[in-house]
């Protein structure tokens, strides 16, 4: 059964300088927080592409392949999930056994598995050499060294798909089923900013269970279906006085204006865990 040494080495990244494990610490303080964000999501390295000429590191490195291990599809689909989220990996080469899986870091869909499925590598016995070296001969070292890898996988990197895109689509409709239930816009953007903070403060584990619990939060009262505008002034209340200030403040007539169901709209969109690919 192949290994990810030996996937390494055929494709040339074991012997360039340009690919790092994520067992290394980041040589780019600059994309350090990339590559650490990448190693979270189950990624063993990712080979890098310059972006200054070489006399003029005017700005670093960034990964254009990362490369990682699954045991299953399921698994495999996860770490693309992650990386997607992300926004900055062009591709993703999975190693399964005695199978090769290449995504596009920039397009990713729950509900199809083939959505950023660049290439399949299945092999009904092993995977072979030979096999690699013609079917990755895009994702080769010198593919990506010489800039080959960007005119002939083009295609898959449309900036349209980019989670970003997505991002900004989904909130966009969001603004747009608000509007239709006569919210006025300015609480329509009080309220998804401060979900916005609210899940920014969550995923970096500022608001931690123990913090929600020593100040009598129920999380499914500010995040997720059951929220209420209750529980989101509470939240509010009690974030305000922690710093001292109050970030996207709400409108003082928002009991007035917002329901529950309002609240909760906003709420569960904003819950899961792959916020940036909801929809409305």
């Amino acid at each position: 059964m192949l290994n990810l040494d030996q996937l390494l080495d055929e494709l040339g990244y074991a012997q360039s300088r340009n690919y790092r494990a994520t067992s290394e610490p980041s040589q780019e303080p600059l994309t350090e927080h990339l590559f650490r964000a990448a190693k979270k999501a189950g990624v063993q390295g990712a080979y890098f592409f310059q972006t200054s000429p070489p006399d003029q590191k005017i700005l670093p490195p960034r990964p254009a392949v990362y490369v990682a291990e699954a045991r299953t599809r399921g698994e495999a689909t996860a770490i693309h999930q992650k990386l997607w989220n992300l926004g900055n990996a062009p591709f993703l080469v999975i190693l399964l056994p005695n199978e090769i899986r290449v995504y596009t870091g920039f397009d990713f869909s729950l509900k199809n598995e083939k959505k950023g499925l660049v290439k399949e590598i299945r092999e009904t016995v092993n995977l072979t050499f030979e096999s690699i070296r013609d079917q990755l001969v895009d994702f080769r070292s010198d593919s990506i060294d010489s800039g080959r890898l960007w005119e002939t996988q083009s295609e898959h990197i449309t900036p349209g798909r980019r989670v970003d895109a997505h991002l900004l689509n989904n909130l966009t409709q969001l603004e747009k089923y608000l509007k239709g239930r006569e919210l006025d816009l300015l609480s329509i953007h009080a309220l998804i900013g401060k979900y916005v903070y609210i899940r920014y403060l969550y995923d970096r584990g500022i608001l931690s269970k123990g913090w929600l619990l020593e100040n009598n939060i129920n999380l499914d009262s500010v995040l997720g279906r059951n929220a209420t505008l209750a529980g989101l002034l509470h939240l509010t209340e009690v974030l305000e006085n922690r710093f001292n200030g109050s970030i996207f403040p709400l409108p003082s007539n928002i009991e007035a204006t917002l329901s529950d169901d309002d609240v909760s709209l906003v709420a569960s969109t904003f819950a899961n865990s792959n916020l940036k690919c909801i929809s409305v």
